[in-house]
């Protein structure tokens, strides 16, 4: 048995309502005795998330602190932001910062040699729960409990002992929240694009699910300047204009051979509400936008991909069993997030190893805690 199939086991000898009820009064021990309230480190878009949710808690955060000087005196959803460096630092240990960035580990330590109380998002969302939570990969720990047969199945997916450890690591940290405890994240730069996992060449037909504003379109092309063609999906029309301006328009897109497509990735042909924001968490939601979703066996199996992204904010499930025939028929390298529900950490590895049984699997990480997990698939 190796190390990480011995933590899965220790996982399992744990109650998961008592490690939340110990969560629980760690935080609400810290926030008694915080006696100027709550401060948000990060104006960026998990801050404002985070900033809405503890609005439905009836707990507005006093201001955001930012490394980024350029944005102090300005606001983020409506709260002032002021800038680390020129706070008081005695009026700041009064409050209890709540750190919302994903890389939060090097901020924790920063925070901590300052003498500042700082609690990471995941620990607060814990112990406040709704709204705050489920957020992405921060749920109940008891959804190990609900899918337990499964969540020991998928670990020997996985194709190397590095995947394995983080895929125990990650399962631990749904427990303890613990950021210090998981392995050193890999360098951001190499998101969806391993360099010892991936393989490019000349023919590569690249399929980018949730291209943004085309800046993994963009990575791919530094590292595959000889591709064959390039198609992005991005249903949102405000990252399609950054997209198709960062490219030079249509006609500089035809020329590189890149199409641009208004779809979400999808397992059948529909019309779905689309949470149009202009930012990378566009997602498929329950009213917005009406937009068409489509399978990628529909869209592009007569490209043969040989590479499909996909970051789609929870679709991933969805989408990937609308790739089922190109995956058997065309055996494409895959990059497929994780990181946007807790259960598909378990669930999407063992959803490609059903569809296609000769898929090797490796996962890896490019931020702190539950965040930027990504699976790698390849024949």
């Amino acid at each position: 048995m190796t190390a990480a199939h011995q933590l899965i086991d220790e996982v399992f000898r744990n109650d998961p309502a008592k490690i939340v009820r110990e969560t629980t009064a760690r935080v609400e021990q810290r926030l008694d005795t915080a006696s100027d309230g709550l401060v948000l480190y990060g104006a960026g878009h998990y801050g404002r998330m985070a900033a809405a949710a503890l609005r439905g808690r009836g707990m507005v955060p006093k201001a955001f602190l930012d490394r980024d000087s350029t944005k102090a005196g300005g606001e983020c959803a409506g709260i002032p932001i002021i800038a680390l460096d020129t706070v008081d630092g005695d009026q700041l240990r009064k409050s209890l910062v709540v750190v919302t960035v994903y890389n939060c580990v090097a901020v924790l330590q920063e925070l901590t040699r300052r003498g500042i109380k700082a609690i990471t998002y995941a620990q607060l969302a814990t112990a406040l729960g709704e709204p705050l939570m489920p957020y992405c990969g921060i749920q109940h720990p008891s959804v190990l409990w609900e899918d337990e047969s499964a969540v020991r199945a998928a670990i020997d997916l996985w194709a190397d002992e590095e995947s394995r450890r983080e895929y125990a690591a990650q399962l631990a940290w749904t427990l303890d929240l613990d950021p210090f405890r998981l392995p050193t994240p890999r360098p951001p730069r190499d998101t969806y694009f391993e360099p010892s996992l991936v393989t490019l060449g000349s023919h590569e037909v690249f399929i980018d699910c949730g291209a943004f504003d085309g800046d993994s379109i963009e990575a791919f092309r530094a590292r595959c300047p000889g591709y064959k063609a390039l198609v992005a999906l991005e249903p949102d029309p405000t990252n399609r204009l950054h997209f198709a301006h960062r490219f030079g328009g249509e006609a500089a897109m035809a020329a590189a051979r890149i199409s641009l497509l208004p779809y979400a990735a999808s397992d059948r042909r529909e019309t779905v509400a689309f949470d149009v924001t202009g930012t990378a968490g566009s997602a498929i939601a329950e009213t917005g936008l009406q937009i068409e979703a489509a399978p990628l066996d529909d869209l592009v199996a007569d490209l043969a991909p040989t590479f499909i992204k996909m970051d789609i904010e929870g679709a991933e499930r969805r989408a990937l069993a609308g790739a089922g025939a190109i995956m058997r028929s065309h055996e494409p390298q895959l990059a497929i997030c994780l990181y946007h529900d807790r259960r598909h950490l378990w669930e999407i590895p063992l959803q490609i190893a059903e569809s296609q049984h000769e898929y090797r699997l490796n996962l890896r990480r490019y931020a702190d805690e539950c965040w930027e997990l990504v699976c790698y698939g390849a024949v």
